[in-house]
């Protein structure tokens, strides 16, 4: 079988270096993930007094709010979210965001939130800071089927995290 890929080869006039210039045919190339079209917070746990629901278009704005929000709060913020995205489908979820002196400097990341979550219950990566049997216990309880979705969602959809070192890795 021929291979799909397209390869030219140039070189200068005096024969002294080979350049490739590989070209991936359309149908190779990963599919671009689904785009977040919008972010909604919702009520959070003993919020009653703030204008819910409250949109943004951009994980930026969202951040921005969250990081806002939590000092407003004092120590913590429940915070209730959909993302919702370009194809219809929404991501429900909870995010508990602690306020330290440190978020001054290291804001408040739903993407990160999200794709930590997601990576966990995924069973494709594990915070540093927990022992094997406790990762085994929790994901042993994990049906197959959230497990798949949770690997599914992270495939197809769009998620910003803004600070990388919000990301457990192992």
């Amino acid at each position: 079988m021929e291979s799909s890929n397209k390869i030219r080869k140039e070189s200068d006039k005096k024969e002294n270096f080979v350049t490739f210039h590989c070209t991936i045919e359309e149908h190779l190339k990963p599919p671009e993930k689904i785009k977040m079209k919008s972010i909604t917070f919702d009520d959070g746990e003993g919020s009653t007094h703030n204008s819910y629901p409250i949109t943004f278009t951009t994980w930026e704005e969202a951040n921005d709010y969250l990081w806002k929000k939590s000092f407003e709060h004092g120590y913590y913020l429940k915070q209730e979210f959909t993302i919702e995205y370009e194809n219809g489908e929404k991501y429900t979820g909870k995010y508990d965001v602690y306020t330290r002196e440190s978020d001054k400097k290291e804001r408040a990341d739903l993407g990160a939130h999200v794709m930590t979550h997601n990576l966990f219950y995924s069973g494709r990566q594990t915070p540093h800071y927990m022992d094997k049997e406790s990762v085994e216990g929790i994901l042993a309880g994990t049906k197959p089927e959230v497990k798949q979705a949770c690997a599914d969602f992270i495939d197809r959809y769009e998620v910003k995290v803004m600070n990388q070192s919000n990301i457990f890795y192992c």
